[in-house]
């Protein structure tokens, strides 16, 4: 399997087998071609953009950029097609890499096989970049990885395991899983009983009486077992695998649909003849072959292919249990669904001791807080608390103003002023939340603000700010958008800002970066930053307020802290890739551009909901506020002024 498999993650996370997978830290796959004696490794780099197409060292030998590039058209979705009607299936990148690579994700001959899944697994692995496509193998076996531990785990929690029973078939009464049937015996299934059949096709097709006639197992594979003990690598249209009792090479037979008669003595040759030319052995002779064996296997899958697809929309939901939300679906892995158990795990990461309550723990924290509640009930039933967001919010609302060069409004800033010398926390900043870190961002929005209402900076509170402000690094240290209000108020060059090219919202969704991969909340705000950051529209800022105070020298600047976005990026870091587009967008295409804008504010626009405004957030409609004015819209036009209340009642 290959590292970017979120869900084998998960399942050996919960099972306790996190260390059971094994395998190189790095991304390179060894072929040999057995046609032609020729040998070459695959090794794609570890960030998202693929440079490795353009080293001829790294990439499949004789292949050229354009079918790469033609290979982008198998990442978008393709239901019910076959490859062969998506991809030209000829030519050295097919018979060298990708038809060796969907053999074994499809388990089907790959010009047949399912278009839409294709897809799915490349977006999911080689888009992602080499981190996400490291091989892991099950050591020592799939059995001691994946089955043995969950046993354990279900045993520890009390699970009776029954095992030595053969299902015969499911008793189903209007549509609905009422029983099993096993050849011993009979076992009912109760209303709040669930089922998860995970049985071979041919013990499905038995099983399930509604089982579609269309979908199939996957073609039979033949298997050479021998002591040869090596690293795995590719032949042709064979797999070679390592484990600890020997070598198997394993091969799919295609134009069968049974297992096809073997010679034994010709297989084990042409093996041991392919180990010797990769220098696996070092010597070998017909006379001395070490035991081999040659093993015949059922594909325990179904083939993935577009027939099988197809099926399984038509009779997706035809077995159903009892209660909504007990389908039977034997086209999906079986999971946890997380609308279904009342009282969830929260999500943890790595080295998070998990929670452990009983339910008289939590029928007790469910009493404490009802106690607290209605202490809290206003007289006449009802209950209020204050809502409330992090300095950013009112400081940003006070900088719009003076963005957009409107009135003064003395009484409210005031007010805002006020709030936020009140809640300045005791490192002399403002944090995130009540009572959080120095957060710099936050700190130097709150500061602007405070100066631009009129606090003086040598005022204590103000010393105190700018003092930590600068153990910080200053604005150097700003994120990306507190970076972007200061360039737009002319603090900051542009260049000093990190480029976000107005074009992301043209890029198709199979593309690692999209906003489709964001939240709701996060898209309404970039969809007119984006505009924002293209026009580069300076603010009027009518005080003329600056902050040449909060700049550190170089020479004083604390480290950076560590940079996720580098790690996830590898050698091109997002610097570098920055630097690539700050030098490339003077040469970006005008028309692109202004087709880019016209989408933006086409989002916006759908997404406008009177006084609850754009995203119900409000920085994503301060963003459409300014985004409108820099695009020339009048203050009176119905979307670029929202009611008044829109904005204050956000901030």
């Amino acid at each position: 399997m290959l590292s970017g498999n979120p869900a084998v993650q998960r399942f050996l996370g919960v099972i306790g087998a996190q260390d059971r997978l094994t395998g190189p830290s790095t991304a390179a796959f060894p072929y040999f071609d057995v046609a032609t004696g020729q040998a070459w490794t695959l090794r794609p780099n570890d960030g998202v953009v693929p440079w490795w197409i353009f080293n001829p060292n790294r990439r499949v030998p004789g292949t050229g950029l354009g079918e790469y590039v033609a290979l982008a058209s198998l990442m978008r979705r393709h239901p019910g097609r076959r490859i062969d009607q998506v991809l030209d299936c000829t030519g050295a990148l097919w018979e060298r890499f990708l038809r060796p690579l969907l053999v074994s994700v499809l388990n089907t001959p790959p010009e047949e096989g399912s278009a839409d899944l294709a897809g799915a697994v490349m977006r999911e692995t080689f888009a992602k970049g080499g981190r996400a496509i490291y091989p892991r193998v099950a050591s020592p076996s799939l059995a001691a990885t994946f089955v043995d531990p969950a046993l354990d785990r279900l045993r520890q929690s009390g699970v009776d395991i029954r095992l030595g029973r053969r299902l015969a078939r499911l008793n189903l009464q209007d549509g609905k899983v009422t029983g099993l049937i096993f050849t011993d015996g009979k076992q009912a299934i109760e209303p709040l009983d669930s089922v998860v059949l995970a049985v071979p096709p041919w013990t499905a097709r038995n099983c399930c009486p509604v089982s579609s006639p269309r979908t199939r197992s996957a073609p039979s594979s033949t298997r050479t077992s021998s002591s040869l003990q090596r690293p795995s690598y590719h032949c042709s249209s064979a797999w070679w695998a390592a484990q600890r009792s020997g070598c198997s090479p394993f091969t799919t037979d295609y134009p069968s649909r049974s297992v096809p008669p073997i010679d034994c003595s010709t297989s084990i040759r042409r093996s041991w003849r392919i180990a010797l030319e990769r220098g696996r052995v070092s010597s070998w002779s017909a006379e001395a072959t070490p035991p081999c064996r040659i093993v015949k296997e059922k594909r325990a899958t179904f083939a993935a292919n577009a027939c099988t697809e197809c099926a399984a929309a038509f009779d997706l939901h035809a077995m159903v249990q009892s209660l909504p939300g007990r389908g039977l679906d034997r086209y999906r892995l079986a999971g946890h669904h997380r609308g279904r158990s009342a009282i969830r795990r929260a999500r943890r990461s790595a080295g998070h001791p998990a929670m452990n309550f009983t339910l008289d723990d939590l029928e007790l924290g469910i009493g404490r807080a009802n106690k607290a509640l209605i202490k809290q009930q206003r007289g006449d039933g009802h209950w209020v608390f204050e809502l409330e967001a992090d300095a950013t919010i009112p400081s940003e609302y006070v900088l719009l103003r003076q963005y957009l060069g409107e009135p003064d409004d003395l009484e409210l800033e005031r007010k805002i002023g006020a709030y936020l010398r009140r809640i300045q926390g005791e490192h002399g900043g403002w944090p995130l939340f009540h009572g959080g870190a120095f957060d710099i961002s936050a700190s130097i929005k709150a500061y602007f603000c405070l100066k631009t209402i009129g606090d003086s900076p040598e005022a204590p509170h103000m010393a105190r700010a700018r003092a930590r402000s600068w153990a910080h690094g200053g604005i150097l240290r700003a994120n990306v958008f507190t970076r972007i209000l200061l360039a737009q108020f002319g603090e900051l060059s542009w260049k000093d800002v990190p480029t976000i090219p107005v074009e992301l919202i043209l890029l198709p969704r199979w593309f690692p970066i999209h906003l489709s991969r964001m939240s709701y909340w996060a898209r309404t705000v970039m969809a007119p930053l984006l505009v924002l950051a293209a026009l580069k529209v300076r603010a009027r800022n009518p005080r003329g307020t600056r902050l040449p105070e909060l700049f550190v020298t170089a020479d004083k600047l604390p480290p950076k802290p560590p940079s996720h976005q580098k790690r996830r990026l590898g050698p091109c870091s997002s610097m570098g890739l920055d630097r690539v587009l700050k030098v490339v967008e003077p040469f970006w295409p005008k028309a692109l551009r202004r087709r880019a804008i016209e989408r933006c504010k086409s989002f916006v626009a759908e997404r406008l909901n009177g006084e609850d405004g754009l995203g119900a957030i409000y920085p994503a409609m301060a963003n459409a506020v300014m985004m409108y004015d820099a695009l020339g819209y009048p203050p009176e036009h119905p979307e670029r002024s929202p009611p008044p209340a829109t904005l204050s009642k956000s901030s």
